[in-house]
């Protein structure tokens, strides 16, 4: 795996809530077998895209939302901001008609912000934001809704680079969709509907937030066992052990006392 070059600055025309966006670039090796009039060979190549970091699942791991094209299976290269690398894989993805989105998993013990799936849809003339890395320099924009294509595609007021496919769509701070790419000179998306549906159906449940665990309660103090009430047989045998050991004093001869 060859480490990319040190990516260029953020551009921000728009001023996310969360000072470092948890907005991720992911990388492929992939390769395949070319054959020409009998001669076969391998080519090799590293694909780019964008993901969005939405949180952890059940089993901890954090989750990645990108797009579902251009990803083969098996492990991806994940790159923060600041060059932190982690790698990852795919865990599912989907591409069918107007649903295009991808799910990656890996782990860390480091807090890692994220930007929560969104539950409402924005309408035509929502404010947004959106972008992703290009070629190297992550790149928000603030823009607008457009409407929708179809059942699940989000149309935006933009276009978008190579390489910011399965960036993120933001509003309020929430993902409501995934970048696909540019149609008729405008941006389209998936979008949050057709996410949390994939999600759910892949996971089980929508990754949430790490959240410090609470405090086992505290159990109640034991209350003191009563004592068992004693049987009359033993109150007796108590009582004869007293009378024994008095008959045992009496008998005793008193010591001699020296004049």
């Amino acid at each position: 795996m060859q480490r990319p070059a040190v990516f260029a600055a953020v551009l921000l025309t728009c001023s996310p809530a969360l000072a470092d966006p948890p907005v991720v670039r992911v990388s492929q090796e992939q390769q395949r077998k070319v054959c020409n009039q009998g001669q076969c060979r391998i080519e090799r190549s590293t694909v780019w895209g964008t993901g969005t970091v939405i949180g952890r699942d059940e089993s901890n791991r954090v989750i990645v939302l990108s797009c579902g094209h251009g990803w083969g299976s098996g492990p991806v290269d994940i790159w923060f901001r600041k060059g932190d690398h982690r790698e990852g894989r795919i865990l599912a993805k989907r591409v069918d008609g107007d649903v295009d989105i991808g799910l990656i998993a890996f782990t860390s013990k480091a807090d890692v912000p994220a930007y929560p799936l969104g539950e409402k849809a924005p309408s035509k003339g929502h404010a947004l934001t959106t972008g992703g890395w290009g070629d190297g320099t992550l790149k928000m924009n603030c823009v607008d809704a457009d409407g929708y294509f179809g059942k699940n595609t989000l149309v935006i007021s933009t276009t978008y680079r190579q390489g910011d496919s399965g960036g993120p769509v933001l509003w309020d701070d929430k993902l409501v969709g995934v970048v696909n790419g540019n149609m008729d000179r405008q941006g389209v998306a998936t979008s949050v509907k057709a996410c949390r549906a994939f999600v759910q159906a892949t996971l089980g449940s929508v990754p949430g937030p790490v959240e410090e665990a609470e405090a086992p309660p505290v159990p109640p103090p034991l209350e003191p066992v009563p004592a068992a009430p004693k049987s009359e047989l033993l109150v007796i045998m108590e009582r004869l052990d007293r009378i024994e050991r008095r008959l045992d004093l009496l008998s005793t001869p008193f010591p001699k006392v020296i004049k």
